[in-house]
């Protein structure tokens, strides 16, 4: 069976994960005065640190919950999200270890642990067209460390809820202007206003 989808996840992935082996650290975890945490990639995206907050809910239920963080805007962010196949890809460009030291699993016991969560990638099961959702992570079994690789390419139906899956959850920030952008803005404007003004 082609899956053309899974495939290309799963090169992006082990790719960028090969390439962000023995760099610096590119997350970060902050906390803002409401004790709202996040985790901060490179690209300065905000990702919501609990794995295990999303899970046993299915893709409508963690949608739900998604809706809520952009209401109560969560982290002061009103753009919270599945992460999409690129955004997914971008946070497996750092290490294994990163990862696990900076997300809650989303399910732990005595002998194993999951570091897994749903994204916005869907797959229509070709046989019966049921509509699936991808989701990636990590795991430990026997007390050792997170594979060294993510679990690729997985699928789980998009109505189906299960105990060891949650959400990879992000959100964009809009840029802030820096003071120098608005004043060259600001200026031009002025110069755009006065050239009318002489034309007049």
């Amino acid at each position: 069976m082609n899956f053309p989808r899974l495939t290309v996840l799963a090169t992006f992935l082990l790719f960028s994960i090969i390439c962000g082996m023995g760099e610096a650290s590119a997350l970060s975890i902050q906390t803002n005065a409401s004790g709202e945490t996040v985790v901060v990639d490179e690209a300065g995206r905000y990702w919501y640190w609990d794995l295990d907050y999303f899970a046993d809910l299915d893709y409508y239920q963690q949608l739900d919950l998604i809706a809520g963080f952009n209401s109560e805007e969560y982290f002061d962010q009103d753009q919270w999200h599945l992460a999409t196949f690129d955004e997914i890809t971008d946070l497996g460009s750092n290490t294994i270890a990163e990862i696990a030291d900076s997300f809650n699993r989303s399910y732990e016991q005595s002998w194993r642990i999951y570091w897994y969560g749903r994204i916005d990638e869907e797959f229509i099961w070709p046989s019966n067209g049921e509509l699936m959702h991808y989701y990636v992570g990590l795991n430990s079994y026997y007390g050792n460390d997170p594979s060294s690789a993510w679990s690729l390419g997985s699928l789980i139906a998009t109505g189906t809820n299960t105990f060891s899956i949650g959400a990879w959850v992000v959100s964009s920030p809009t840029p802030t202007p820096e003071p120098s952008t608005i004043f060259l803005l600001g200026t031009g404007l002025a110069s755009l206003a006065a050239s009318r003004r002489r034309k007049k």
